[in-house]
């Protein structure tokens, strides 16, 4: 019977639904761990923690992502098609360039923590001394999973990432629920991230000896990614960051509370990318503008039911799970809309298991800048509301661009 289905989903999708369903079942493993984990913790903040407490530890941990611009960001993304296609070795010679290009990452910290230090609020300054000092070790020792992937490793990289998430989400939560101070939060977050990556770095590469080292070219595709990426790694935060910044603690709380079950939602599916990036990278353009666009049209239809369900579901969640925060239904299930605009993806993983440079620096560019406008003018007029139709439109805008991309792919 089980076999019987695969046959069926393997002429539907025009793939080999067998090996994707071996790999893909523990993608989506990892994604349901991960995802889990995270909204427990989120649930025990929420209900444990005051609001202004809540939501100035989500704004120190914004401003942390953001200072990853100063860093190689696009080298997971090049590491992993590297490694698909034989340069197993490239993720240890990543981790050492990577380190020296995040110097960037320390220096825009220390600036941040000395504005904040001046301005007599030295919780916030030590936050971001906190990240300063582990971001760098947290992204690049971060790059076995870029080997795992592209190794197709899947099995090995769910395990790792389960025993992680158990390990920082009991942290998390023991420590909110004994301390509840800010600090100690964040330092919690940081530090046991850059300890518990590190460990996992030394094991994969003892455990595995990759021996083929990458060629010059990996490097600089990453280099190119980065440089695209510096805009969306700004677009990011740029949401919480200009909440806080507006509005306050207790209104980013509550914008974080309403925004992360869509966002847990929508990356369960986003994440198949750890599947189509090594899969796409093998085959060629032709073949792929033939498949991919009747894949996007069967996502879109399974997402549509997720939406929905989700909508109707978002009053009882927030009633029984987070009653502080009852407000924040409408701002979900609206935000709930953008799950929908996940399904063009696999267009813009085309591009980039293809290198279309000129179409990555396209959407690269527009994509977070769009966002980063939008919040600008919206946010400050309409509240959350603005934050909220700002997201929106912004992913409208991606799907439609990585669309037309995706048809115009040189061959």
């Amino acid at each position: 019977m089980f076999t019987r289905i695969l046959s069926i989903a393997s002429r539907t999708l025009r793939m080999d639904a067998s090996k994707v369903f071996r790999q893909g079942s523990w993608v989506i493993s990892e994604t349901m761990v991960t995802a889990i984990s995270s909204f427990l913790v989120m649930v025990v903040m929420a209900n444990i923690l005051p609001k202004d407490v809540y939501g100035t530890y989500k704004y120190i941990l914004a401003l942390g992502a953001m200072l990853t611009t100063f860093s190689l960001t696009g080298l997971p993304t090049a590491l992993t098609r590297a490694i698909a296609q034989g340069s197993d070795r490239s993720f240890v010679q990543g981790c050492v360039l990577g380190l020296r290009w995040s110097v960037g990452i320390t220096v825009g910290a220390t600036a941040c923590a000395l504005y904040y230090h001046f301005n007599n609020n030295d919780v916030m300054a030590l936050g971001l001394l906190f990240a300063g000092i582990a971001l760098p070790v947290i992204k690049n020792f971060q790059l076995y999973e870029s080997y795992l992937s592209g190794t197709l490793h899947f099995k090995q990289k769910t395990i790792i990432a389960g025993l992680q998430q158990l390990f920082f989400g009991v942290l998390l939560a023991s420590v909110a629920y004994f301390s509840g101070s800010v600090l100690v939060l964040v330092g919690t977050f940081f530090f046991s991230q850059a300890l518990v990556y590190s460990v996992t770095f030394v094991y994969v590469l003892t455990t595995y000896r990759p021996r083929t080292n990458a060629t010059p070219e990996t490097f600089e595709y990453s280099k190119h990614l980065s440089a695209m990426s510096i805009l969306s790694e700004v677009a990011n935060q740029i949401d919480e960051v200009l909440t806080f910044h507006f509005l306050g603690a207790a209104q980013l709380a509550t914008y974080t509370v309403a925004l992360n079950l869509p966002k847990r939602l929508k990356g369960i599916f986003y994440n198949f990318s750890n599947i189509i990036l090594p899969y796409l990278s093998t085959k060629d353009v032709r073949t792929i503008r033939k498949t991919v666009p009747h894949k996007v049209f069967l996502l879109f239809c399974l997402l549509s039911s997720v939406t929905l369900v989700y909508i109707l579901s978002a009053p009882y969640i927030f009633t029984y799970l987070f009653p502080q925060y009852t407000e924040a239904v409408i701002y979900s299930q609206v935000g709930a809309l953008t799950i929908l605009f996940t399904s063009t993806m696999p267009f813009r993983q085309a591009l980039l298991a293809h290198a279309q440079k000129r179409s990555l620096y396209i959407s690269q560019i527009s994509i977070p800048l769009c966002k980063i406008l939008l919040t600008l003018i919206l946010l400050p007029r309409y509240g959350i509301w603005g934050v909220v139709t700002a997201l929106l439109l912004t992913r409208l805008y991606n799907s439609i661009l990585y669309s037309i991309l995706f048809m115009r792919m040189r061959l």
